[in-house]
């Protein structure tokens, strides 16, 4: 885990959720935010503006 979240989610309220047995890789763990927000209406603009930035997509 790479993400500041990811090292300390105490830092950020969030509990996150054990990984599958035998999971490879670590990029994209689950959790519990207690706030409420719902985390998933973001995720298509998110992952957008994400592929966006990696290809140099808008940024001018």
């Amino acid at each position: 885990m790479h993400s500041p979240v990811g090292r300390r989610p105490q830092d950020y309220g969030v509990t996150l959720q054990p990984l599958p047995p035998g999971a490879f890789a670590k990029n994209d763990i689950g959790f519990i935010d207690p706030t409420g927000t719902d985390h998933d209406t973001l995720g298509l603009a998110l992952k957008k503006a994400l592929y966006n930035y990696m290809h140099g997509i808008g940024l001018e």
